[in-house]
């Protein structure tokens, strides 16, 4: 009897702590849904850029791609955490990590999240010099109901010493839904959809894409897989078919070892990179990526590795 019951109370022990750690979840949970309601909290993202003649095209939807992960699934006020892969540790981000490098996303933000992005790259496969690329954006509509999107504005070469200093130029717009059972999310759209090239000229060959996103949740080390298929900055760049009327398929992978840190490898426009997003305090709004772009030296006149990297901000507002 006196083994039966001390069994019971420890049962009774374990199942009080349970209550309160949920308790305590919930609080935490109605706590940053207010602060994100009030618009007092901003979000932090950071995406890797690609190589200087393709970064620019690609990093608005970059950007905002991880944008897009932070405000779809850490408004979670109706759901368990354990619906997302998120634990009570990545309750406590400002910002997540992204889980690309280049490579489209099939996630999109919804209306509410503003955001920028700026980066560089050493070893530019042009010229081998060490250039940089910028973003601006904001989300539209709502993923999660109905469509949600982006609209971004990528700016390229910002090195003045180069004498090309932001002489290339494109707006991009993606358009996507987030199905919130499934964790899947699905998006369609296009880069250079207007813009400037040197010389003052507006004809820049618009990119466009499809793509998919897929959440795995779990509480080791959660994973996300986007894939998808684009036409000519995202078709292969060794090809020499027309880019603008020939599809290639990009890719990237994520593995969140930590709350803090995700693991990437990407493939897009043939081209394999592997990094790491990291956000050194999870209580401030800053990511911090850092990655090898083309490992293989597969880009045309390019028998180097670059390094690259880049620093993202956006405001829930």
């Amino acid at each position: 009897m006196d083994h039966k019951a001390h069994k019971y109370q420890l049962i009774q022990y374990f199942r009080l702590v349970k209550i309160k750690l949920y308790t305590m979840l919930q609080m935490s949970i109605n706590k940053r849904r207010e602060t994100l309601k009030n618009g007092k909290i901003a979000l932090a993202t950071l995406i890797l850029l690609g190589a200087s003649g393709q970064s620019f095209a690609v990093e608005g939807a970059s950007a905002s791609s991880s944008a897009a992960l932070t405000s779809n699934v850490s408004e979670k006020g109706k759901k368990a955490s354990s619906d997302y892969f998120f634990t009570m540790d990545y309750l406590k981000m400002a910002t997540l990590p992204g889980f690309s490098m280049g490579a489209p996303a099939g996630m999109v933000p919804s209306w509410g999240v503003a955001f920028a992005s700026f980066g560089g790259i050493t070893n530019s496969p042009s010229d081998y010099r060490t250039d940089g690329s910028a973003s601006v954006g904001f989300g539209i509509g709502d993923a999660k109901k109905n469509v949600g999107g982006a609209v971004s504005l990528g700016i390229g070469s910002i090195n003045p010493t180069d004498g090309g200093s932001f002489n290339r130029g494109n707006i991009g717009l993606s358009l996507g839904h987030f199905f919130t059972k499934t964790l899947t999310s699905v998006a369609v759209g296009g880069q250079s959809l207007g813009g400037w090239n040197a010389g003052g000229s507006s004809a820049v060959d618009p990119s466009y894409y499809a793509a998919v996103t897929q959440i795995l949740p779990n509480n080791i080390a959660p994973v996300i897989v986007n894939a998808g298929i684009g036409t000519n900055s995202y078709f292969f760049l060794r090809s020499t078919k027309k880019p603008t009327t020939h599809i290639a398929p990009f890719g990237s992978v994520a593995v969140y070892v930590l709350p803090q840190v995700s693991l990437i490898a990407d493939y897009t426009s043939g081209v394999a990179s592997a990094g790491a997003s990291i956000v050194p305090v999870a209580a401030w709004p800053i990511t911090v990526n850092v990655g090898a772009w083309d490992v293989f030296k597969y880009a045309p006149n390019h028998d180097r590795i670059s390094l690259s990297g880049s620093v993202a901000y956006a405001y829930v507002f």
